[in-house]
């Protein structure tokens, strides 16, 4: 039976003991016995999922390993209940453990019960540093530090001291913030959607200059990031009102800076940044409420722009046919879904384009008529047109089940 040596290190600092120090110490308790040695090198001990002790599990259950040594109890696990699973399956495959600077013996009670409290103590110091790191976040964060990753679209970072503290710092790239601005400015327009402006910077080939293509959610994400206003009085009260807790003075949002909005404790706070902003308050709070606007509409009503959504369908595919908007003179009209999600104008096969206008007067026509071959003496007309978008919806679902099965029971008719 062969002793097993299992060694790790999460991360390497001057305080900690190396790999080599560890192998070192584990294989003067061999006193000359075979051994093999498992090697966790920057893993964390919350969890038994790392590769080295997987091997050593393996081949414990394989019956090939008849002692475990270790430098020290925690460079198994850190997790209690963790480590009260390995010491059963120590015992179930009659393993003995040792750790080299504790000098643990599992063979009596008292030295298990030892085992067990140090692997409490081993928690509370995995649970503790867990603590210490969140709060140091949280304290970065409301400082308006720089808290790590690429750079936000229109800005490179570039290190700095703020306030000690080494962080870093954001300034504009003046090729991107152009493209930001005239984002902002285009999406104002109320008439105007992401998917149009996705159309017009394909019909312009208008390019995203870090690579890749733009897209609906990148569009998004840079239309709510305050990083980019200018921050006033007005963005302040915007985020108080959206529940944000809003760190600092009134004052430091008078200085023209974006913001940072940071997720702490399962909530949102908002910061001023140390960069200034380069979207106009106005206009960034514009595209913001326009955005909230858009999504709430979305969820609490589908189909705003046509009483037949939801109701045709691609001949060739299959796929729901969506409505989009162009500054042509029919202003909408539908495209199949799939077509459009594989930024296509239209199913391969699919001949014409489906103008919303044209389908929505003929279908109302051929509606009309199936009612007046079933009610050819209806009085009392209500005229179609007059009726509000989510009427007509209604009164089209009602008259599509009715006239159906045909059982002549409509009570609703309209003018055209």
């Amino acid at each position: 039976m062969l002793d097993a040596l299992y060694v790790r290190q999460s991360v390497e600092r001057a305080d900690s003991v190396s790999i080599e120090s560890q192998l070192t110490i584990c294989r003067f308790e061999t006193k000359g016995n075979p051994y093999r040695e498992y090697v966790d090198r920057g893993f964390s001990g919350k969890d038994t999922h790392r590769p080295g002790f997987e091997a050593l599990i393996r081949d414990i259950r394989k019956g090939e390993i008849g002692r475990v040594i270790v430098y020290k109890l925690d460079r198994i696990s850190r997790s209690l209940s963790d480590f009260s699973r390995i010491l059963e399956l120590f015992r179930e495959n009659n393993v003995e453990f040792l750790s080299s600077t504790e000098r643990f013996d599992t063979s009596v009670p008292m030295g298990r019960a030892m085992m067990s409290l140090c692997a409490v103590f081993a928690q509370l110091e995995r649970e503790t540093i867990q603590q210490r790191v969140a709060d140091a976040y949280a304290s970065r964060c409301r400082m308006g530090l720089y808290m790590g990753g690429k750079a936000p679209y229109g800005f490179r970072r570039e290190d700095a001291v703020l306030h000690g503290i080494s962080s870093a710092r954001l300034f504009p790239i003046p090729e991107e913030t152009e493209q930001i601005r005239r984002i902002y400015a285009l999406y104002s327009d109320p008439r105007t959607s992401l998917g149009d402006l996705l159309r017009r910077f394909s019909v312009e080939q208008i390019p995203h200059l870090r690579g890749g293509s733009w897209n609906a959610a990148r569009l998004s994400e840079l239309l709510k990031n305050p990083v980019y206003a200018r921050s006033n009085e007005a963005v302040r009260t915007f985020f108080e009102k959206q529940d944000a807790k809003v760190i600092g003075s009134p004052a430091d949002f008078e200085k023209g800076n974006g913001c940072y909005l940071y997720h702490i404790d399962g909530g949102q706070e908002l910061v001023s940044a140390p960069h200034e902003g380069i979207v106009e308050p106005s206009l960034w709070l514009a595209c913001r409420e326009k955005l909230l606007s858009r999504r709430h509409s979305a969820s609490c009503s589908k189909g705003q722009s046509s009483w037949l959504t939801g109701k045709v369908k691609c001949a060739i595919c299959g796929s729901a046919m969506v409505i989009v908007r162009s500054d042509t003179r029919w202003q909408r009209y539908f495209v199949c879904s799939a077509a459009l999600q594989s930024k296509r104008s239209r199913c391969p096969g699919m001949n014409g384009t489906v103008y919303a206008k044209l389908l929505e007067d003929h279908l109302a026509r051929k509606m009309k008529e199936r009612l007046q071959s079933l009610l050819p003496n209806l009085k009392s007309p209500v005229c179609f047109q007059s009726l509000s978008l989510s009427q007509k919806k209604a009164v089209t679902d009602a008259l599509i089940r009715r006239i159906t099965v045909g059982d002549g029971t409509i009570a609703v008719f309209w003018n055209l």
